[in-house]
């Protein structure tokens, strides 16, 4: 079953993120994000089990238009990158010691 949030809270979820030193609104979705998840949890210092950044990659036919400054066979070698540990997003995730989930959507010769 799915539970309510914990609408009361929201005040002082609010509070507790607004108090940072930072201002106000300036982290964007972040502060969104975090007053969703303690508004779920009923918590003022929620916690993630388990984090997981998921990475979904595709490319289609739209790169041949010439809205991208990189060629479409860029998307493979990002992935195959990702699948094999060498890029930026890997270097993060293991050092925050998050897994990393690689999707493909659909890639030319993926």
């Amino acid at each position: 079953m799915i539970k309510a949030i914990h609408e009361h809270m929201r005040a002082s979820i609010l509070n507790e993120i607004n108090e940072k030193t930072k201002p106000l609104n300036s982290l964007g979705q972040i502060e969104e994000l975090s007053l969703q998840i303690a508004l779920i949890q009923g918590s003022l210092k929620p916690k993630i089990s388990n984090p997981t950044l998921i990475v979904m990659a595709a490319d289609h036919g739209i790169a041949r238009s010439g809205v991208s400054p990189y060629p479409q066979s860029v998307t493979g070698a990002m992935v195959a990158n990702f699948a094999g540990g060498g890029a930026a997003v890997n270097v993060f995730t293991k050092l925050l010691g998050w897994k990393l989930e690689l999707i493909n959507c659909g890639t030319v010769g993926g």
